[in-house]
């Protein structure tokens, strides 16, 4: 299970244009800084 999220509204459901999880942050360190990622979320408005 995901513990980092992005909440939107219904109406804003039209206006996403991408969501992605960037892992490059943990795939380049050893040890891995955390179990957290950052979540990016793009909207077209």
């Amino acid at each position: 299970m995901r513990i980092d999220y992005i909440l939107v509204s219904k109406p804003l459901l039209q206006y996403i244009k991408d969501v992605e999880v960037d892992l490059w942050p943990r795939r380049r360190r050893s040890p891995k800084p955390s179990d957290h990622a950052p979540v990016i979320l793009e909207l077209e408005i």
